[in-house]
């Protein structure tokens, strides 16, 4: 399904090729986000367990292994747009997510 959102005079709609809807009442068109998952240090949580950020929304969640955090993250974005759209808000369309590392050398760390 093709579809926009769009913002009005009268508020945000969701555009599709069927019509036009109040994003309250735009039905699910579905959408994917990139999840980066980042193991906890000792200080913040037991071992085992694992951050899922959505950085395309700025949320952060946990659970133990990478599943639980990953449902864990699911179940926040649902409740996270499902809030979104009952309060007939903008919601933020999922962006590219991309992951790198940059490696630190020790002596960088002491000259710092």
């Amino acid at each position: 399904m093709v579809w926009s959102i769009c913002c009005t005079l009268r508020g945000w709609l969701l555009v599709t090729l069927e019509g036009r809807y109040p994003l309250a009442d735009a039905p699910f068109v579905g959408m994917t986000y990139g999840i980066l998952f980042e193991k906890a240090g000792t200080l913040d949580l037991p071992q085992g367990y694992y951050y899922a950020h959505v950085p395309a929304l700025g949320l952060t969640t946990h659970g133990e292994g990478i599943e639980e955090a990953r449902a864990a993250a699911a179940d926040l974005l649902k409740l996270w747009l499902s809030e979104k759209r009952a309060a007939g808000e903008a919601i933020d369309l999922p962006a590219e997510t991309f992951f790198s590392t940059i490696e630190i050398s020790e002596s960088a760390l002491q000259s710092a």
